[in-house]
């Protein structure tokens, strides 16, 4: 297990110094520096921080805040671009895949897919907001057979076409099957009531256990090199996330993926399962019940599971 905890860099900009206090202590970190500058935003609000969001962080870390004085041109906030994607999905007829494409400024972005050699393949244009999006986009012919694709990303600040262009690119594998055999398959368990306890999942294979934040961490965790995360299991009264949100979009971007759901009432197990749950259980659950439902729902094929705990 990690002994670094880390989390997600919350977005403070806008708010002012004492209202991010609050924001930060909440995740775990802590005001750093403050540096004011010529802005015309309104004075003492904040307009940037270092490290710049997005970003995940460690845990007990100071992030420095750069504070408008009201006094001057706007400022122009630098580009963040974050892509993820799933790293390999089963073919079945695919005619669309997604990606969540997270930006820190409002920004015009180009999605361009290639083969694994390089030949471009179909090229869309998206404008997106600062933050997250689900970019959805849909395949063409020539890119709906088994194969590996390149997909990137390159975006620029909406309004300034004249700044660089920042691209990054994920890779995509279209196979028979969304598991390869014989590699190990990571549980992420997004923490709350009924879950606090998910280091303990009673599993036949072998397990490892470190703690990432809840919900968007899913995504970063999902895109190193190592992991190959085939089942989340969420708590749906997990504090401080939309939980059916996160379903609707994990399943997006990651369509072959065992998403197990948490509900406390009626009314979660119903859009839990519209949004792409695959299985929902209805609380209390047991240790023992939720070990054999995630147990059955990992691919037989592979040697042993690793347990990822996304806590808060």
């Amino acid at each position: 297990a990690s002994s670094n905890a880390v989390t997600l860099l919350p977005a403070v900009s806008g708010l002012t110094p004492a209202a991010a206090h609050g924001v930060l202590i909440r995740s775990g970190l802590s005001i750093g520096t403050t540096t004011e500058i010529a802005s015309s935003a309104p004075a003492g609000t904040i307009v940037g921080t270092t490290p710049a969001y997005p970003a995940v962080v460690v845990v007990g870390s100071s992030i420095a805040l750069t504070v408008s004085n009201g006094g001057g041109p706007a400022a122009s906030a630098p580009l963040a671009l974050k892509v993820s994607g799933a790293k390999r999905v089963a073919l079945r007829q695919r005619k669309s895949v997604a990606l969540r494409v997270v930006v820190s400024v409002p920004a015009k972005a180009t999605i361009t897919m290639r083969t694994a050699t390089g030949t471009p393949i179909a090229t869309w244009t998206r404008t997106l907001r600062a933050g997250a999006t689900i970019v959805t986009v849909a395949l063409p012919p020539a890119g709906r057979v088994a194969g590996t694709y390149k997909f990137t990303v390159a975006a620029q600040p909406s309004g300034s076409p004249t700044a660089k262009l920042i691209a990054l690119t994920t890779v995509v594998s279209f196979a028979p099957t969304p598991t390869p055999v014989g590699k190990a398959v990571d549980v992420i368990l997004v923490s709350g009531p009924s879950v606090k306890a998910g280091s303990r999942l009673k599993l036949p294979q072998k397990a490892t256990v470190q703690h990432v934040p809840t919900g968007p961490d899913i995504y970063d965790v999902s895109g190193t090199k190592a992991a190959n995360v085939q089942v989340v299991v969420v708590d749906l009264d997990t504090k401080g996330i939309d939980s059916v949100h996160l379903i609707r979009n994990l399943r997006a971007v990651y369509p072959d993926l065992r998403i197990v759901a948490l509900a406390s009432v009626v009314a979660q197990v119903d859009q839990a399962r519209r949004e792409g749950a695959t299985i929902v259980l209805t609380k209390p659950v047991s240790v023992e019940i939720l070990s054999s439902v995630v147990a059955d729902l990992i691919p037989t094929s592979t040697p042993h599971a690793r347990v990822t705990a996304a806590v808060k």
